[in-house]
């Protein structure tokens, strides 16, 4: 028979009985059936509500256990305890007090009544407010319960730094004037970045190096977004403030708490799958798999009666149309392949394992080329990351491409090694690819290991090429004024001039709608731009009577610009509208709609708009982006007189007679 003991404690101001058992017991059951029962991590161990009497819990397991109030080995070790001594931790940067005792029941009970007390489990101490009044009542409840106290003071936070590198840290970020809490951010991540490349000098440690470090501690760690961009700021503090070096950039985007989920599939994608499938088994294969997501190990195990009544469990049979393909074609595979005992198996009636029915899955969807089949898997990946559609349409293009000259393989096989060598052969192959459409590869081939599947990628996996200093291509005010009163048609017209007016970018141009648009404060609001971000930009005056002439003429109904038979216009059309309003103009340069908005941002520059506006009204999230229009902004040259202008054509007529 067991015992177990029972002491009154005070747990998250509820009065509670602690439960303790004699020695090791695997009991623990017992105590899970008491109502109001709960399990403390703190002290681990069980409490029950302490209105239950002992008597009721004898009653309740008699000849199992006997409840007993009091623990006589633990009585014995809280009298035994030596002397009744505190430390006061008073730390003056946080304006805060630490208070580390020996255990006492009336001063424990004291603490936890008290408001805005924290128990730090890690150092076993309480933190209070720095204040005078808190040091004041903390000393006399101290003395009250007959305790004696020590006062010490803790030392600056960069003194107590024995690493002069995190010394030289801490004392750089208190010089800057951080506060006490940001360096107490901070400082944890740059300490475990120091200690992971203990063995080399920190200043010689690589950009990409760095990069590979966020990405890879990030996912390891599980960090939370706000974790994750306080390391990130750590990192840029060091080498950019400290060390005065060039500005890192990372990708802060940090969606990667999403559990994704493999898509559902509809009764037509699945019976249009079948339909170029030749061989029943492989059919079979994948209805069961794709269609009523049955997993491998299950199809593995399906016996001959099990498949036929598994009509009648999967409820994805309701759909009659699946139900008959299912029914048409196991007749066909039990004609043509004759199973003995089980849906798919072997020579002698022996069933394929589950890692045998994966394989012969994959090898199907590679020789019946079904890419179809991961590309759907993948655009539903990138639907549930929050990708904007022209997003998801470049990735899954790529995607598409990646897994063609793999002949369809299942991704998940691939190595570490033939994905490194995919990206290699892009950028040196015959066909030469910009370096935007490579990022595009990596972009997409990055997201679904690294972020879908976790998996995480050796660092020369993915090198990413040079991008090539192509500075943007830009409309003289002439040129564009030739665009727009070249054009005849007003829909023409009104979008062309939008798209300079305000700065747009093509998708926020034929996604705004007529409430987007307020003409008395000329003020236009960018919805869901890129980065899901909104913003507002500017309504040229000028624009209004254009504005409102065609919204009498072509009243539209959702969008602002819609299609001939309605609905959003088209962004292919949009490009042809401004392709052939250039040629009409006369223009030899490449012109896009983008050219519209980086020359909206260039004219800005040119007429002293200050930078920052310019960077608010186009959107960006960096100013290193709006920058770049500095480089072809006409404002510093036109000051600047070119040295021929200084030499004399004419001719000498003494000279030329």
């Amino acid at each position: 028979m067991q015992t177990v003991f029972l002491e009154n404690i005070i747990h998250r101001n509820q009065n509670r009985l602690l439960v303790k058992f004699n020695g090791n017991s695997n009991l623990f059951s017992e105590i899970k059936n008491i109502e109001g029962r709960k399990y403390s991590k703190t002290l681990r161990a069980w409490h029950i509500p302490a209105d239950i009497s002992v008597e009721i819990l004898n009653r309740q397991f008699t000849g199992k256990l006997i409840f007993i109030k009091k623990d006589p080995e633990r009585q014995a070790k809280i009298e035994k305890t030596p002397n009744k001594h505190a430390k006061i931790y008073i730390d003056l940067q946080r304006k805060a007090l630490f208070v580390q005792y020996t255990y006492n029941k009336s001063l424990f009970e004291k603490f936890v009544k008290m408001e805005n007390v924290f128990y730090i489990k890690d150092s076993k101490q309480w933190k209070l407010k720095g204040d005078n009044e808190t040091y004041q009542n903390l000393t006399a409840m101290l003395k009250a319960n007959g305790f004696t106290f020590e006062k010490i003071i803790k030392p600056n936070i960069a003194e107590q730094q024995t690493n002069p590198l995190l010394k030289k840290f801490v004392e750089s970020l208190l010089m800057k004037n951080y506060s006490i809490n940001t360096i107490d951010a901070y400082l944890p991540h740059f300490e475990d970045f120091a200690h992971k490349f203990s063995d080399r000098e920190i200043d010689t440690i690589s950009y990409p190096e760095i990069q590979h470090y966020v990405k890879q501690i990030s996912e390891i760690k599980d960090l939370s977004e706000t974790q994750f961009r306080h390391l990130i700021s750590a990192l840029k503090f060091y080498y950019e403030k400290i060390k005065g070096g060039t500005k890192l950039y990372f990708n802060m985007d940090f969606n990667k708490n999403i559990t994704f989920s493999i898509p559902q599939y509809t009764v037509d994608d699945i019976i249009s799958l079948l339909e170029k499938i030749p061989d029943f088994q492989t059919k079979l294969l994948i209805l069961l798999y794709k269609g009523l997501n049955i997993q491998f190990q299950t199809i593995a195990n399906l016996t001959l009666a099990k498949s036929k009544i598994l009509i009648l469990e999967n409820p994805e049979f309701q759909s009659l149309v699946l139900r008959n393909a299912y029914v048409n074609l196991l007749k066909n595979y039990y004609t043509v392949c004759k199973p003995q005992n089980y849906l798919f198996e072997k020579q002698g009636g022996i069933a394929y394992c589950e890692l045998e029915i994966e394989n012969i899955i994959n090898l199907a969807i590679s020789q019946n080329k079904l890419g179809e089949i991961y590309k759907s898997e993948f655009d539903a990946y990138t639907t549930q990351y929050g990708f904007e559609d022209s997003t998801r349409k470049i990735y899954g293009n790529a995607w598409l491409s990646f897994l063609k000259s793999n002949e369809f393989r299942n991704p998940d096989t691939f190595s570490d090694e033939e994905i490194r060598n995919f990206i290699y052969r892009l950028t040196t192959g015959r066909k030469k690819l910009s370096t935007s459409t490579i990022n595009q590869f990596i972009n997409a081939i990055s997201f679904y290991y690294i972020k879908v599947k976790k998996r995480l990628l050796p660092f020369d996996t993915l090198l990413r090429p040079k991008s090539p200093n192509k500075l943007p291509t830009v409309l003289s005010p002439e040129e564009v004024q030739a665009m727009i009163t070249g054009t005849d048609n007003l829909k023409h017209k009104t979008m062309i001039a939008l798209l300079y007016a305000s700065g747009l970018r093509r998708s926020e141009l034929l996604n705004m709608k007529l409430k987007d648009i307020d003409f008395g404060r000329s003020v236009i609001t960018v919805l869901q731009g890129k980065g899901k971000k909104d913003r507002q930009t500017i309504l040229a005056d000028n624009l209004k009577d254009i504005f409102k002439n065609y919204i009498e003429v072509y009243k539209p109904k959702d969008y602002l610009f819609e299609g001939a038979t309605g609905g959003r216009y088209s962004e292919r059309s949009l490009e042809e509208v401004v392709k052939k309003a250039a040629e009409q103009a006369k223009i030899i340069k490449h012109v896009t709609p983008h050219t519209l908005r980086h020359s909206f941002a260039t004219h800005l520059l040119e007429n002293a708009v200050d930078i920052r506006f310019i960077q608010e009204l186009l959107g960006h999230s960096s100013i290193k982006t709006t920058e770049r229009y500095t480089h072809v902004a006409n404002t510093v040259q036109t000051k600047i007189m070119s040295p021929l202008d200084k030499l004399s054509f004419k001719k000498d007529k003494k000279n030329n007679k």
